[in-house]
């Protein structure tokens, strides 16, 4: 049987400050209570930029435009053993106004520096954010590094 990773897609939306809008999990029953950026699974039959408008609409109330791809991870998450490839779209144009639409799994937004981010971050997207600010566009987390 062939192998089918699962395929997420974030959102990096910058305000005119250059802050990041980050998202706390809650009731979720991963990572609560570490922030996040607003994201999602891209759906069957969906393009991943399709998945970014959707789940922008359906977390924050925005529609993302002039977006582009600044990033790919390769993941191997230890809890579950799951495989995701993950996009990371990142905006500073938007329609409608910025707010928390699903607050029973975000207990709060929240505009950071990049420089000076919560504590509480998720490792991998801290990870994920620094390689972006040093202008890298592909990550590989979790994988046992093999020397040929």
């Amino acid at each position: 049987m062939r192998f089918l990773p699962y395929f997420a897609v974030y959102l990096v939306l910058k305000n005119d400050q250059n802050q990041i809008l980050l998202s706390k999990r809650v009731n979720t029953g991963f990572m609560d209570g570490f922030y996040s950026l607003p994201s999602g699974h891209v759906g069957e039959n969906e393009s991943a930029t399709t998945a970014l408008e959707r789940e922008s609409l359906e977390e924050i109330n925005i529609k993302p435009t002039d977006y582009k791809l600044v990033h790919t991870l390769h993941i191997k998450n230890l809890n579950g053993g799951k495989i995701y490839i993950s996009f990371f779209f990142e905006t500073t144009t938007f329609s409608g106004e910025v707010k928390n639409l699903e607050p029973d799994k975000c207990s709060q937004l929240l505009w950071a520096d990049l420089d000076k981010l919560p504590k509480n971050v998720m490792p991998d997207l801290a990870t994920v954010l620094k390689n972006i600010k040093l202008g890298s566009n592909y990550s590989e987390i979790g994988w046992e590094v093999v020397n040929l």
